[in-house]
């Protein structure tokens, strides 16, 4: 099958090719491709079973001038109201993510993983938002938690020796700054603080 003129901000795609196979009962087969005017494409394989269990086995393409490519096949798992993802690894340029995830609703999810050697410039350009934070994000750990509480984005985060050097925060340059902090219970603590800065 074939879509046109799907607008999916920041991107326009021009067209997305789709090929979806039911021939096997136990078994389902979905390819897409989809690319802009502008240069980006992606390019998504995957397999169904019965049971509803996802793996999806080929994920690259280009986005902002940026490669993605997934490093190994990943599965996502439904069991009753539960979709998990155990392990995503993905390279956005030279960066790599690693996540895992437990989603239940928007309001009701766990997602922990490890950012390494990421360009937060080039991964602001891909999700079409900006943020007053610059530069190479060496490494960090995190873990954000939801619980069903609609009055807070979420109920736990704790981020464990985020590394950016080489950045900015809003019109100040700076050499490296590292932090290490926890968000739980409307409580914020901040475990660790270094900046080294031009100034």
């Amino acid at each position: 099958g074939l879509l046109t003129g799907w607008n999916y901000d920041p991107y326009a795609w021009d067209s997305i090719h789709f090929q979806i196979d039911h021939s096997n009962n136990h078994l389902s087969l979905y390819r897409f491709k989809a690319t802009t005017s502008t240069g980006d494409s992606l390019k998504l394989h995957g397999e169904r079973e019965l049971a509803g269990n996802i793996i999806i086995t080929d994920l690259k393409g280009i986005l902002k001038n940026t490669q993605i490519d997934i490093l190994k096949p990943f599965y996502i798992n439904k069991k009753g109201n539960i979709i998990s993802f155990p392990q995503l690894n993905i390279k956005l340029g030279c960066g790599e993510l690693k996540l895992s995830c437990n989603y239940v609703s928007n309001d009701d999810y766990d997602i922990s993983g490890n950012i390494s050697n990421l360009d937060l410039n080039n991964f602001y350009s891909l999700i079409g938002k900006s943020y007053r934070v610059s530069g190479l994000l060496k490494n960090t750990k995190f873990t954000i938690e939801k619980n069903n509480d609609e009055s807070v984005p979420f109920n736990k985060l704790f981020i464990e020796n985020l590394d950016i050097v080489e950045g900015n925060i809003d019109d100040i340059q700076f050499n490296f700054l590292n932090i290490s902090a926890m968000y739980h219970d409307r409580r914020f603590v901040l475990i660790d603080f270094e900046l080294d800065t031009h100034l």
